[in-house]
C-alpha cells in the first residue's frame, strides 16, 4: 500500500506499462464460501491512467483444466472480435508443492446442506462423509485482462449484451 492505494507488482514483457497495479479496496467478485475454487476479481489501473483499466483475478483452478490463458491465447489467434486482451499470467502456488511431505487422503463432502450456525468450532468431521475420491491438485492462477467490461446485470437486454 502507498498513497495511490492497494496495489500489486507484476512483472511482464507482454504489457511493460503494468509493473504497479492499483487494486480496487473491495473486489468484484469473490467467494466467500467456506468450499470452493477461492476466485477473487478486482478492477485495477495502471499508475499512469485515472480510469480503472484493467481487471485481476485470483483462481484456484484444478490442475486438470486448461489454464485460462491458453483459452485466451486461441482466442486471439483466431482474430475473436470483442475477446478480451490477455495482458498478464502466472501460475503462483499449487496444492501439491503447499502439501508435499503431507500423505493425501480421501475427499469428504458435506452430508447435507448445512448451515454456517450448525458448524461449530469443534470441527467439520462430523458434518462430512468420505467419498471415493482423492484430493487432486489446484494451481492458484493471477490472471490480468483488459479492457474492463460492464456487469452482466447493467444489460437491459440479449440484443445489447451481444
Amino acid at each position: 500500500m502507498d498513497e495511490g492505494g492497494n496495489y500489486i507488482n507484476i512483472d511482464s514483457a507482454v504489457v511493460s506499462s503494468l509493473g504497479k497495479l492499483y487494486l480496487e479496496g473491495r473486489p468484484i467478485a469473490s467467494c466467500e464460501r467456506l468450499m470452493g475454487n477461492g476466485t477473487a476479481c478486482y478492477r485495477g489501473k495502471t499508475p499512469d491512467s485515472d480510469q480503472r483499466n484493467c481487471f485481476l483475478k485470483f483462481k484456484w483452478r484444478w490442475a486438470r483444466e486448461c489454464p485460462e490463458d491458453e483459452l485466451l491465447k486461441v482466442a486471439n489467434e483466431k482474430c475473436v472480435w470483442g475477446a478480451i486482451s490477455l495482458d498478464y499470467y502466472e501460475e503462483v502456488e499449487s496444492t501439491a508443492n503447499l502439501r508435499r511431505g503431507l500423505l493425501w487422503g480421501m475427499y469428504r463432502k458435506y452430508k447435507e446442506q448445512q448451515k454456517d450456525d450448525d458448524l461449530n468450532a469443534c470441527g467439520h468431521a462430523e458434518h462430512t462423509e468420505e467419498t471415493d475420491n482423492f484430493l487432486e491438485n489446484r494451481i492458484l492462477a493471477c490472471v490480468v485482462t483488459s479492457p474492463v467490461g460492464r456487469p452482466l446485470h447493467s444489460f437491459q437486454s440479449v440484443l445489447e449484451l451481444l
